[in-house]
Parts: structure tokens; sequence; C-alpha cells
């Protein structure tokens, strides 16, 4: 007896054949996943998908990016090694507002990339089954795929039949 394979791919030509399959998939409560070239509002409400957290934390990382830039500069200048040169204030905020932005800007760039990263699954899993799918390089050129998890082809066969998917292929564990 073969393995059990990590579930069945099928391809679409278009994204109105993708939403019709992904409907017909969910009417049935399967565990699916789509991979597309573009994003599929259609698809994104079928799946209820949550919203992304990735802005509150990328606004997150800029508002302590700016907050520690401009108090490392507070504790450098007024509290750590205060000069004071012509009667000026040690606390010179307009001085240390240039640093404090470019500050905020690398710590919300740096962490939304990493977080993105982290929520694409590309940090954790370098490998994934699916990518052992035959034609999977083509879910970013040209091709909507949607893959049913732990089914045989049949199963899905009969399922999908009437939408026609272009190909139907079972992805090894």
């Amino acid at each position: 007896m073969s393995p059990e394979p990590y579930g069945v791919v099928a391809a679409f030509v278009s994204e109105e054949e993708l939403v019709a399959a992904v409907h017909r998939l969910r009417l049935l409560g399967l565990e699916i996943e789509t991979y597309t070239p573009y994003p599929v509002p259609a698809v994104e409400r079928l799946l209820n998908l949550p919203p992304s957290p990735l802005p509150i934390i990328i606004f997150a990382a800029a508002m302590i990016g700016a907050g520690g830039g401009f108090l490392l500069q507070y504790w450098g200048m007024a509290l750590a090694y205060p000069i004071n040169v012509g009667g000026r204030p040690l606390n010179s905020w307009p001085a240390f507002m240039t640093s404090t932005f470019e500050i905020g800007i690398l710590l919300a760039f740096v962490i939304g990339f990493a977080a993105y990263l982290f929520m694409a699954r590309l940090v954790v899993t370098l490998h994934h089954p699916i990518f052992n799918a035959p034609g999977f390089e083509r879910a970013s050129q040209d091709e909507f795929l949607v893959c049913v998890r732990g089914r045989r082809r049949a199963e899905i066969a009969v399922l999908l039949g009437p939408l026609r998917p272009r190909r139907l292929a079972e992805v090894p564990a």
C-alpha cells in the first residue's frame, strides 16, 4: 500500500474557476490551500482569512524604534555627557528628530521584513511537500492552484469533475 499523500492539487486557468472550486470544496468542509499569481479577494473572503497583523507589527516597531532612538540621543546628550555649548539647552529635540525618524524607519523595515518571513512560513519551513507538486512553479506565473489536504486523486476528481481543472495531481508527502 502506498503512503498517504499530502494532498491533491488542482490547477485552473482563471480565477473564476478557482473561486468556483474553492466555494464547492468549502461547502464540503475540506481543508484547502490556494496558490495564485496575485491576490484574489473572492478567495480570501471564501476562506475567511483573518486580517493580517503585519501593519500593527510594523507600526509598533516604528514607534519603538523612534522612541528608542530619541531616548538614546537624549541619554547621550543630556544625561551621560552633558556639554553646554553657547547656552543651548541640553535636550534640543529638533536636532534629534532626523535620527529619530531614521531609526524608526530602519526598525520598522527590519522587524516588518522578519515578521513577513515568519508569517509566510519562509523562515520556519524551508521545504514544504507542496513544492513537489507537478507544475507548482506555474502558480507564480499563470495558473491558479487549490490543494486539498489529506485526500486521494480519485475523490477530488469526482468532486471537481464538472469544473474541469487543467491538471489534477497527488502531492507526495
